[in-house]
């Protein structure tokens, strides 16, 4: 700490004036290097004995009104995490009045905010999704622009571009596209699969008792850290480029089905099958964190024990 703040003046005073209370404060000051969490009566007795202000649980920085387009699975976190965080962070869609395909609300949500984040998604995974990130990021770019907001957050996935055969990637990758051409200084989070979508996959390749799924490589990450990421990102500078984020452990996706059944004591039993779901049309190991990704530290089997 520098010289000079609140904590080296209180230390160097008698402490027998200021009693118990104020030394177990300035240790807790001092070991946290900010008055955090302090009871109401060390609070106004450091301000009475100092004349310091010191600001409770107050942020620090440069706080902003951010608008978060999309208020599913990560919208909802990311809205929290900012908040916690002490920006004025709303959530928008389509129970707000938000339509992006329509641009409907758009004005209204992003009236005097910095920053835009967008956590849409499409309703489908087949080629109407190409029209639908077309549209939507379009419609945006356009009010983002007009609302004078100085930096757009888009989710996206890593290894989007590398998976040509599928309709739902090629749509995810033209909307990168159209952000990264657009007008508005932009940040992409890109991020490996969610663990919440494992099981979800799973019931799309089940048939009785028998669970078909690739031996696609996948590295799952929490939605929790997928939300962190991008609100990390969302209160900093444009990044005028990407960061790929993923969990810290590569499976393959039979091998995630296994562990997944195994932990839920369920009977039904995974079949290797390349030609099953979505992920069968993916070659190699694309969708696994690049080099120079930032890894998170929730493991899957952790995960699955509390959800």
């Amino acid at each position: 700490m520098e010289p000079g703040t609140v904590s080296d003046r209180l230390l160097s005073m008698s402490p027998e004036p200021l009693g118990e209370i104020i030394r177990g404060t300035v240790e807790r000051l001092l070991d946290a290097q900010q008055p955090r969490e302090l009871d109401c009566t060390a609070a106004d007795l450091l301000r009475a004995a100092m004349g310091a202000d010191i600001e409770h649980h107050r942020p620090k920085g440069n706080l902003m009104k951010i608008s978060v387009i999309g208020t599913g699975l990560i919208g909802a976190q990311v809205v929290g995490d900012l908040t916690a965080a002490g920006h004025e962070a709303s959530g928008h869609s389509r129970s707000t009045g938000v339509d992006l395909l329509t641009g409907a609300g758009l004005d209204d949500a992003l009236r005097g905010a910095q920053v835009a984040v967008n956590l849409t998604n499409s309703p489908t995974f087949d080629d109407d999704s190409l029209d639908f990130f077309r549209t939507s990021v379009t419609e945006l770019l356009a009010a983002a622009q007009a609302a004078g907001v100085g930096h757009l957050v888009t989710l996206s996935i890593v290894g989007v571009d590398q998976v040509p055969d599928m309709a739902y990637y090629r749509a995810k990758t033209l909307q990168e596209n159209l952000v990264e051409a657009g007008p508005i200084p932009y940040s992409i989070v890109r991020a490996t699969q969610f663990m919440e979508f494992i099981a979800p996959t799973m019931e799309s390749t089940t048939d009785g008792e028998v669970v078909r799924l690739p031996a696609t490589p996948i590295q799952p990450i929490s939605s929790a850290e997928v939300a962190a990421a991008v609100a990390e990102v969302a209160m900093g500078a444009p990044l005028h480029g990407i960061r790929n984020i993923a969990g810290p452990d590569v499976f393959t996706l039979d091998e995630l089905g296994r562990i997944t059944l195994e932990a839920k004591g369920n009977h039904r039993h995974v079949v290797t099958d390349p030609t099953a779901g979505l992920f069968a049309v993916v070659k190699g190991d694309v969708l696994t964190a690049p080099e120079g990704a930032r890894l998170f530290g929730t493991h899957y089997r952790d995960w699955l024990q509390s959800h």
